[in-house]
């Protein structure tokens, strides 16, 4: 949902203004074009919203969202998140090697290095 708003940010900020309102047209007709191909799945989903446990009287932690963010408190008691945990400091880890590099080599392209 949020790269759908950021794409059509981007859109609308990157359109030419001598053919904004054509290339708007084409952006609005695409946008239908993908609510009408994905309609078999949200139509099925709104159908299907009132099957969520997590919407009644007394809803199970299982299915509270406040409970599933990765590095919270909670994680420690929830297997999932914790495991989703483990793998974001997993790729932690694999990022600061090339963070690293990538610094290092900026540094010595940089026209005021010695």
């Amino acid at each position: 949902m949020i790269g759908s708003i950021a794409l059509v940010i981007y859109a609308v900020v990157r359109i030419e203004r001598n053919a904004f309102l054509s290339t708007l047209t084409r952006l609005a007709l695409g946008v239908m074009l993908g609510l009408a191909a994905s309609s078999f799945f949200w139509t099925s989903m709104l159908a299907e919203l009132s099957w969520i446990k997590g919407n009644g009287a007394a809803p199970n932690p299982y299915y509270d969202y406040r409970l599933n963010f990765l590095f919270s408190p909670a994680a420690l008691t929830n297997r999932n998140t914790w495991y989703a945990n483990i793998l974001a400091l997993a790729m932690i880890g694999f990022f600061l090697p090339d963070s690293y590099s990538f610094g290092a080599r900026s540094s010595r392209n940089s026209p005021n290095a010695p």
